[in-house]
């Protein structure tokens, strides 16, 4: 009765045969939010450092968080257009 479990499990869309495949089809975009806070907090803390030392609160920090933005949401551009390039060639 146990072997018929197991065998179901790997038979089924949702066993685990097909934890290899999907983790590779999600693989490219597990990062993304982690380059993308990083991005954002590094460059901010950036433009806050440099707003202290140069007195000019709040306009650098602010100037840091929006490069940071911007390169978050470049990086993940990046990732989609390379995937779905990927993808285009494969079919």
């Amino acid at each position: 009765m146990v072997q018929n479990k197991k065998n179901d499990l790997n038979k089924s869309s949702f066993g685990y045969k097909n934890y290899g495949k999907t983790y590779q089809k999600i693989a490219p975009y597990l990062n993304v939010g982690y380059v993308w806070a990083i991005s954002v907090g590094l460059l901010t803390y950036v433009g806050w450092y440099f707003d202290k030392k140069w007195n000019t609160e709040p306009w650098l920090t602010i100037l840091g968080a929006f490069w940071g933005i911007i390169g978050g949401f470049y990086h993940f551009l990046k990732t989609v257009m390379k995937e779905d390039k990927k993808q285009n060639k494969l079919n």
